[in-house]
């Protein structure tokens, strides 16, 4: 069987990687406040904030590495996870620091449009699957009715020369 094509699915894992590993640089240097102004709740250090942001760091980079290798079921699951963690810490941010975390908002959107494009792919594989359903019995159809035809033909041929036979056999039996 083909292997599917899965390149949007390859795409947006390309991107959540390239998210995480972004998230998570952007948080260590806010943590150890080499950089400021980014992500306030580390530069506090608040542990639940930062605990979260790893999770979803660690989430986001794992379900790049799954949509590229196209496991449907997999990724829908854990798209549905990296959404609810992101909405989560997002609605953390806002309650505790007072602050709308544009990392969290894109956890969000994130999750939610892997899990989008793994449907649409998934509808798209079982059309695929069920055209070469049928193209398989139609094949089969074809096969078989010129397995019949072929068999008819070799019995049409076979009467015809036993009939040729007793056709000579008739002839040479008058002729005598």
């Amino acid at each position: 069987m083909k292997k599917e094509e899965h390149t949007a699915l390859k795409i947006i894992g390309s991107i959540s990687i390239l998210y995480g590993i972004i998230y998570a640089i952007l948080g260590t240097l806010s943590l150890i406040k080499i950089i400021s102004g980014v992500l306030p709740g580390h530069e506090q250090q608040k542990i639940i904030l930062t605990i979260l942001s790893y999770i979803i760091t660690i989430i986001s980079i794992y379900i790049g590495v799954i949509c590229i290798k196209g496991n449907i079921k997999k990724i829908k699951f854990i798209s549905i996870i990296l959404a609810i963690i992101g909405l989560i810490s997002f609605i953390y941010n806002q309650i505790i620091i007072d602050f709308c975390n544009n990392f969290d908002g894109i956890a969000v959107v994130l999750g939610i449009g892997i899990y989008i494009l793994a449907i649409t792919q998934e509808k798209k594989m079982k059309t695929v699957k069920k055209n070469q359903k049928q193209k398989e019995k139609k094949n089969e159809k074809k096969e078989n009715t010129t397995k019949e035809n072929k068999k008819a033909e070799t019995k049409s041929t076979v009467v015809k020369k036993n009939n040729q036979k007793k056709a000579k056999i008739k002839k040479t039996g008058k002729s005598k």
